[in-house]
């Protein structure tokens, strides 16, 4: 069984890899900031602007400031009386995040604000249709 401790450095962040080798940058590609994992899915400017912009908006300065996980930040979104409309939308958006940032290191593709609206939009859609065709 795995810690707590282990669970929140499970992201291969830039910071966390920059401690093992100098071969990987510790900065966001995007804004310059050092990687953690709440940078890499709260902070970051372009990702602010996402969270901010969404359908149901968050704003990601009333997070707790935390270097060592986002389990504090996912505490304060995702509650017990959290509806499944609003963490399908939550889960949807971390998972495209992670897309973006992915992109943009191994494949050097740019995403805007809005392809990550519509593609969460879109992938919702689907998830949808899908769940009313079982």
């Amino acid at each position: 069984m795995r810690t707590k401790q282990g669970l929140r450095r499970a992201i291969a962040t830039g910071a966390r890899a920059n401690s093992l080798t100098d071969k990987i940058d510790k900065s966001c590609a995007l804004c310059g900031s050092t990687k953690n994992d709440a940078h890499l899915l709260f902070y970051c400017d372009f990702v602010r602007a996402v969270w901010f912009s969404a359908k149901t908006p968050l704003l990601t300065s009333v997070l707790p400031q935390e270097e060592d996980g986002i389990q504090y930040c996912l505490a304060k979104i995702i509650g017990s009386k959290t509806s499944e409309e609003i963490l399908v939308q939550v889960m949807t958006y971390l998972w495209f995040i992670w897309k973006v940032r992915n992109d943009f290191r191994f494949h050097k593709r740019k995403w805007s604000v809005l392809q990550v609206h519509l593609a969460v939009q879109a992938h919702i859609h689907s998830f949808n249709r899908t769940l009313l065709n079982e």
